[in-house]
């Protein structure tokens, strides 16, 4: 017997995809080509026609009745309509007209709280650079005193005699008895 060999997976797609590609490449050089032979149509012309024709009504209305036609109705309510659409616009553009008011106040009380704190922030700082004015004029008299009495005392001490001082004798000292361990 002889042993059929099995087709490996790409000899097997070979031909479809042959097949495939020169479908494309036929229905894509179609789009090109153009029918020369295709027949003529005549123009296109309406199936349907049609006439409007208008009739004019042979009974008239004679006797007046309380029924409005609708343009009627909405012509007398328009006005009315207008009239509270302005006052509720006039109404909208007072509420602005204070809210507007209101934020103007607020903000020149705002303004005027800052200035406020401006100028009692620079009462403090003039306030504090008097004291550190002062503090300094204390402080250089104070250098001044203590200058004048070191002066005073210099020359006081150049005006006394000058003596020899003892000398403080130093007594030796003792030494602490050594103690001695008691054996456990």
């Amino acid at each position: 017997m002889r042993q059929q060999r099995e087709p490996s997976p790409s000899e097997s797609l070979f031909w479809p995809v042959l097949w495939a590609v020169a479908l494309h490449v036929l229905m894509f050089a179609m789009l090109f080509v153009s029918f020369a032979f295709a027949p003529d149509l005549p123009p296109a012309r309406p199936i349907v026609q049609a006439t409007l024709y208008q009739l004019k009504s042979q009974s008239q209305a004679t006797t007046q009745t309380n029924q409005k036609i609708a343009g009627e109705t909405k012509k007398t309510t328009a006005p009315i309509y207008e009239t509270e659409q302005l006052e509720q616009k006039k109404a909208e553009q007072e509420k602005l007209a204070v809210a507007a008011k209101a934020a103007e106040q607020k903000k020149a009380e705002e303004a005027r709280k800052a200035d406020a704190a401006k100028k009692a922030d620079a009462a403090k700082k003039s306030d504090a650079e008097k004291k550190a004015a002062e503090q300094k004029k204390l402080a250089a008299i104070a250098k001044k005193k203590a200058a004048d009495e070191a002066a005073k005392k210099k020359v006081a001490e150049d005006a006394m005699p000058k003596t020899p001082r003892r000398k403080r004798q130093q007594t030796p000292r003792r030494k602490p008895p050594k103690r001695r361990r008691k054996k456990p």
